[in-house]
């Protein structure tokens, strides 16, 4: 099972594919030298109160996330040699630029286990 990630007032999928920056090396490496997150694609980094984008050759978009998954504040098309202003939140989300589409503060994501079929 892979998880995904929807937004509870839309029914919109974020994500289908996810994958999760469990290490401290995996935090720290984020998207640096990998290639662009297609559509579809996230990358979830649990203790992430800020991130940046210094090194990185393309923008993205970034959803900070309490505990429970309530969007605190989307950061969207953030530019390489940047850094986002920290946020109280215990998720960041990083998307492909204009991945969080009409993601708000205040939305519920709900993380689901996604059956490999459905993909």
């Amino acid at each position: 099972m892979e998880r995904r990630i929807v937004v509870e007032r839309t029914g919109r999928v974020l994500a289908r594919r996810v994958r999760w920056a469990s290490s401290s090396q995996e935090r720290r490496r984020g998207l640096l030298d990998v290639p662009a997150l297609g559509d579809g694609e996230a990358l979830v980094i649990p203790g992430a109160f800020q991130v940046h984008s210094v090194g990185m050759k393309y923008a993205i978009d970034v959803v900070f996330c309490s505990r429970r998954w309530v969007v605190k504040r989307v950061v969207r098309n953030m530019v390489p040699g940047r850094l986002s202003r920290p946020v109280l939140a215990r998720y960041a989300i990083e998307l492909a630029s204009g991945g969080a589409g009409d993601v708000r503060p205040g939305d519920k994501l709900v993380v689901t286990d996604q059956d490999p079929s459905e993909r």
